[in-house]
This record gives structure tokens, C-alpha cells and sequence, in this order.
């Protein structure tokens, strides 16, 4: 029988819940680099290969020389294309004849500059004129300083003489067939940078006569030409035709 008859008996206190046993969490150790192993070369043994390098400076390098020898070559053809463009000042005088014959005004024009070769002639020919006995008589009549008015301005007018010529040595005063210097041979070329000296003989109506052509290198459209500027020994020329 109960003690106290007249309570409640406390309710039973449930047992405490019971829990799986805890896996204890993994411990990590810091991880140490390995030493950097050194080769010991044994007695004998063949050494170990060295590790492979790109090989992209070596494709650079060929690459420049691949690009400086096809340069070359390209230089090598201007070169040639160049130099047949500004051939030598003796090509300019056979040019000059094929263009006579030809009819191509515009390449005679190009070889041959008849106001500059017209003008460089009124000065040669003015000192001629100067050395003759009969400007000497003109001179004792009025004097030195009217002698060379008269000379320049009535007697040889420099642009009327310049006209007259330029038209005698223009391509229109040609014949058919006829060039400016028929069977010319060069007996000498002298060129300092862009000027040149060349001297040929031609033969003319069965006879020898002497050319020294005075010629200067200029470009001409898209090309560079020697161009004849001046028959040097013009005067020479007119003098043995006055006597």
C-alpha cells in the first residue's frame, strides 16, 4: 500500500537520449616542399638532357633573314629596273636617234633639251663673235659699250637666236629616215654625279664630225634620263661653217 494515499505519484523522468560516438575530426599536417634533388653524376654515366627550350627566337631569326634575303633580291631586280630606266648618259644619244626615227616627239623632247643646248650656243657664240677682226672694227667705230648694245640687241638678239635654233634642232626639221647623229661611235664618257661629258664622232654627208655633248641626269615624267643640255663645242662648229 501507498505511503501517501491521497497524491499523485511525480511522473517518471524519461532517460537521458543517447548519441552515436563522434568521429574526432582529421588533423592536417603543414605539408613541407621536398629539397630540390641535385644530380651527382656518376663515373661513366652519360649526362642527364637539358630541359627543352622554346624555339620561338629561332623562327624570328630565320624569319629576318628569310625576309633580308628576298630583300635583296627584290633590290637586285629594281636595281636592274632602275638602272635600265637611267641608263648611261652614250644610251641617251641612240635613244635620241630612235625617237627620230620613230616620229616620237615627246622622247626626243625627253633626250634632248633644244632651248637649253639653244641658249648655252648664244653665249659660245657671242664670245666668238667678240673675238672676230670685224666686232674689233665695230668697236673702234662706236665703242666697246655701244658695240655690245648693238650686238645684243640688233645683231644677235639672245631670244631670236634661241627661237631660230631650238627650231633647227627640233625633231621637225628631221627628214624621214635622218637622226640628229648618224653613225655615231663614242670615243669618251666622263660622268660626275649627275652630270656627264661625252664626246662622239658622227659621220655626216662622208665626213668626221665631232660632238661634245654636255648632259645632266633629270627625271622626265616618272623616269630619270641623261639629258643633252648643251653641245659644248658649238661654237667651234658655227665658226668653221662661217669660214
Amino acid at each position: 500500500m501507498d505511503d501517501y494515499p491521497n497524491q499523485s505519484q511525480p511522473p517518471a523522468t524519461p532517460p537521458p537520449p543517447t548519441y552515436p560516438p563522434q568521429t574526432p575530426a582529421p588533423t592536417y599536417q603543414p605539408q613541407v616542399a621536398a629539397p630540390p634533388q641535385t644530380y651527382t653524376p656518376q663515373p661513366g654515366a652519360p649526362a642527364p638532357a637539358a630541359p627543352k627550350k622554346k624555339k620561338t627566337w629561332l623562327w624570328i631569326v630565320l624569319g629576318l633573314l628569310a625576309l633580308g634575303i628576298l630583300g635583296c633580291g627584290i633590290l637586285a631586280v629594281l636595281g636592274i629596273t632602275l638602272f635600265n630606266a637611267a641608263a648611261g648618259p652614250a644610251d641617251s644619244v641612240a635613244a635620241l636617234n630612235q625617237a627620230a626615227l620613230d616620229g616620237d616627239t615627246a622622247a626626243y623632247q625627253m633626250y634632248f633639251d633644244a632651248e637649253s643646248v639653244s641658249a648655252a650656243a648664244y653665249s659660245a657664240f657671242i664670245d666668238y663673235v667678240k673675238s672676230t677682226e670685224d666686232y674689233a672694227a665695230l668697236v673702234e667705230e662706236v665703242g666697246e659699250e655701244e658695240a655690245d648694245r648693238m650686238l645684243a640687241d640688233e645683231i644677235l638678239p639672245e631670244d631670236d637666236f634661241i627661237a631660230e635654233l631650238s627650231a633647227e634642232f627640233s625633231i621637225g626639221s628631221l627628214e624621214e629616215g635622218q637622226v640628229p647623229f648618224p653613225d655615231h661611235t663614242v670615243t669618251s664618257t666622263s660622268v660626275d654625279n649627275n652630270t656627264a661629258e661625252v664626246t662622239i664622232v658622227t659621220v655626216e654627208e662622208g665626213e668626221e664630225v665631232t660632238y661634245v655633248l654636255g648632259m645632266i641626269k633629270e627625271t622626265v615624267g616618272d623616269e630619270d634620263v641623261w639629258r643633252i643640255k648643251e653641245i659644248k663645242n658649238i661654237a667651234d662648229m658655227l665658226e668653221d661653217d662661217l669660214e
